[in-house]
């Protein structure tokens, strides 16, 4: 931090449902205000609260999607011989 001029640095971790999700780091040339650390913290504690709100809201529309829909999204995964396990993150499939 010191090479490239920084004088000041905080970082505050984005907290998921428990789960670390991101950070949010700030350096900066000058000092940083007394107060920079518990803004930056309650900055993440909303940004926590969007992602999980909008992970909740994903969560309830894939529940009440119109069973035409649902079906759909079936049929094209039995034609392709693909089937997802867990949707939400994407990685957990089989063949």
């Amino acid at each position: 931090m010191r090479l490239m001029s920084y004088r000041s640095s905080v970082s505050a971790p984005i907290v998921v449902a428990g789960i670390l999700w991101g950070a949010v780091a700030i350096a900066s040339a000058e000092p940083l205000p007394v107060d920079t650390e518990a803004r930056l913290g309650a900055f993440c504690e909303l940004v926590s609260l969007a992602v999980a709100s909008a992970q909740a809201r994903a969560d309830l529309q894939r529940r009440h999607a119109p069973a035409s829909s649902r079906r759909a999204t079936s049929s094209a995964e039995s034609s392709s011989g693909t089937s997802t396990t867990e949707r939400s993150s994407g990685s957990s499939r089989w063949r």
